[in-house]
Protein backbone atom coordinates (compact mmCIF):
# COMPACT_ATOMS: atom_id res chain seq x y z
CA UNK A 1 0.00 0.00 0.00
CA UNK A 2 1.20 3.71 -0.96
CA UNK A 3 1.50 6.29 1.44
CA UNK A 4 0.86 9.68 0.40
CA UNK A 5 3.44 12.34 1.53
CA UNK A 6 0.68 15.21 2.34
CA UNK A 7 -1.87 15.24 4.51
CA UNK A 8 -5.14 17.71 4.55
CA UNK A 9 -4.69 19.33 8.35
CA UNK A 10 -7.70 18.40 10.81
CA UNK A 11 -8.78 21.89 10.87
CA UNK A 12 -9.08 22.22 7.09
CA UNK A 13 -12.00 20.93 4.98
CA UNK A 14 -10.52 19.70 1.82
CA UNK A 15 -12.79 20.00 -1.48
CA UNK A 16 -13.34 16.72 -2.81
CA UNK A 17 -13.24 16.70 -6.45
CA UNK A 18 -13.27 14.38 -8.96
CA UNK A 19 -10.32 13.93 -9.34
CA UNK A 20 -8.28 14.27 -6.00
CA UNK A 21 -8.44 16.37 -2.56
CA UNK A 22 -7.67 19.66 -3.12
CA UNK A 23 -6.98 22.47 -0.18
CA UNK A 24 -5.33 25.93 0.49
CA UNK A 25 -2.84 26.26 3.07
CA UNK A 26 -3.27 29.97 4.25
CA UNK A 27 0.05 30.25 5.81
CA UNK A 28 2.17 29.99 2.91
CA UNK A 29 -0.74 30.81 -0.13
CA UNK A 30 -0.25 27.23 -1.37
CA UNK A 31 -2.76 24.87 -2.70
CA UNK A 32 -2.20 21.46 -1.83
CA UNK A 33 -3.78 18.58 -3.86
CA UNK A 34 -3.62 14.45 -3.27
CA UNK A 35 -4.33 12.35 -6.66
CA UNK A 36 -7.82 10.09 -6.14
CA UNK A 37 -6.76 6.74 -7.31
CA UNK A 38 -9.53 6.73 -10.25
CA UNK A 39 -8.68 5.99 -13.85
CA UNK A 40 -8.47 9.32 -15.55
CA UNK A 41 -10.72 10.54 -18.54
CA UNK A 42 -11.70 13.12 -20.58
CA UNK A 43 -14.83 14.82 -18.13
CA UNK A 44 -13.24 13.39 -14.70
CA UNK A 45 -10.20 15.79 -15.41
CA UNK A 46 -11.85 18.87 -17.49
CA UNK A 47 -14.43 18.93 -14.45
CA UNK A 48 -11.27 18.37 -11.67
CA UNK A 49 -10.07 21.96 -13.24
CA UNK A 50 -13.27 23.44 -13.80
CA UNK A 51 -14.18 22.89 -10.24
CA UNK A 52 -10.55 24.13 -8.58
CA UNK A 53 -10.17 27.25 -11.01
CA UNK A 54 -13.80 28.27 -9.53
CA UNK A 55 -12.77 27.70 -5.77
CA UNK A 56 -8.96 29.59 -6.05
CA UNK A 57 -10.92 32.01 -8.51
CA UNK A 58 -7.44 32.49 -9.80
CA UNK A 59 -3.74 30.88 -10.78
CA UNK A 60 -2.57 28.98 -7.97
CA UNK A 61 0.98 27.43 -6.80
CA UNK A 62 0.20 23.78 -6.00
CA UNK A 63 2.23 21.12 -4.30
CA UNK A 64 0.49 17.99 -5.62
CA UNK A 65 1.17 14.47 -3.78
CA UNK A 66 1.25 11.96 -7.51
CA UNK A 67 1.24 8.90 -4.77
CA UNK A 68 -2.09 7.79 -6.14
CA UNK A 69 -1.69 8.95 -9.75
CA UNK A 70 -2.23 6.29 -12.25
CA UNK A 71 -1.10 5.98 -16.13
CA UNK A 72 -3.72 7.68 -18.35
CA UNK A 73 -3.40 7.86 -22.18
CA UNK A 74 -1.93 10.79 -24.50
CA UNK A 75 -5.16 12.95 -24.91
CA UNK A 76 -5.96 12.80 -21.50
CA UNK A 77 -2.16 13.96 -20.86
CA UNK A 78 -2.49 16.70 -23.64
CA UNK A 79 -5.53 18.13 -21.71
CA UNK A 80 -4.34 18.40 -18.67
CA UNK A 81 -1.21 19.52 -20.36
CA UNK A 82 -3.57 22.36 -21.52
CA UNK A 83 -5.28 22.86 -18.38
CA UNK A 84 -2.25 22.87 -16.26
CA UNK A 85 -1.69 26.76 -17.92
CA UNK A 86 -5.05 27.83 -17.20
CA UNK A 87 -4.70 26.79 -13.35
CA UNK A 88 -1.13 27.12 -11.88
CA UNK A 89 1.98 29.16 -11.78
CA UNK A 90 3.76 26.10 -10.19
CA UNK A 91 3.83 23.13 -9.22
CA UNK A 92 5.76 21.01 -6.77
CA UNK A 93 5.94 17.06 -7.29
CA UNK A 94 6.07 14.98 -4.40
CA UNK A 95 4.62 11.14 -4.35
CA UNK A 96 5.44 7.82 -2.21
CA UNK A 97 5.41 5.77 -5.14
CA UNK A 98 7.23 5.31 -7.97
CA UNK A 99 4.11 5.32 -10.08
CA UNK A 100 3.07 8.74 -9.07
CA UNK A 101 6.42 9.90 -10.16
CA UNK A 102 6.21 8.19 -13.15
CA UNK A 103 2.80 9.26 -14.02
CA UNK A 104 3.79 12.90 -13.19
CA UNK A 105 6.91 12.74 -15.36
CA UNK A 106 4.50 11.98 -18.55
CA UNK A 107 2.52 14.27 -18.25
CA UNK A 108 5.73 16.61 -19.71
CA UNK A 109 8.26 14.35 -21.61
CA UNK A 110 7.37 14.96 -24.74
CA UNK A 111 6.36 18.60 -24.94
CA UNK A 112 7.70 20.20 -22.01
CA UNK A 113 5.52 21.58 -19.22
CA UNK A 114 3.74 24.76 -19.42
CA UNK A 115 4.39 26.06 -16.06
CA UNK A 116 7.74 25.53 -13.72
CA UNK A 117 7.41 21.88 -12.76
CA UNK A 118 9.99 20.02 -10.19
CA UNK A 119 10.32 17.17 -8.22
CA UNK A 120 10.95 16.51 -4.56
CA UNK A 121 11.51 13.87 -2.22
CA UNK A 122 10.33 16.04 0.89
CA UNK A 123 7.54 18.50 1.07
CA UNK A 124 9.74 21.10 3.31
CA UNK A 125 11.85 21.25 0.47
CA UNK A 126 8.98 21.30 -2.43
CA UNK A 127 7.08 24.31 -0.66
CA UNK A 128 10.62 26.27 0.08
CA UNK A 129 10.68 26.09 -3.96
CA UNK A 130 7.09 26.97 -4.71
CA UNK A 131 7.21 30.25 -2.41
CA UNK A 132 9.43 31.45 -5.44
CA UNK A 133 6.52 31.67 -7.49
Amino acid sequence: MNSCIINCPKHIEPHRLPGGLFWHDELDDIWCGVSAKVKRTRSLMTDTYKDLRSITGRKVRLLWDATEARPMDKDIRDLIYDEMKKTFTAIAVVSGSPMGLMVAAALCASTGCPVPLKFFHKEDDARRWLKKF
